[in-house]
């Protein structure tokens, strides 16, 4: 898993594709049992407010490509 990522990374950042790696800023096996609750629906799915946090990340990494700045991420 650990080499994928890697060469995945590098590939990313040589053709400047934006990710997100959401398992590194969500890791539901190092986050608490109340954090796991709030993010994790079942373990595998996000709750609302998991999704919602990923939409943030997104966002964050994405802004610079859109052109855009200061706009603020829609909440539902």
């Amino acid at each position: 898993y650990l080499i994928r990522k890697i060469i995945l990374s590098a590939w990313c950042k040589e053709n400047k594709v934006p990710v997100v790696d959401l398992e590194s800023s969500i890791p539901l096996l190092s986050l608490s049992e109340e954090d796991r609750k709030i993010f994790y629906d079942d373990g595998v799915h996000f709750t609302p407010k998991g999704y919602d946090y990923c939409a943030e990340l997104i966002y964050d990494i994405m802004q610079p490509f859109l052109g855009t700045k200061n706009i603020s991420p829609v909440t539902l």
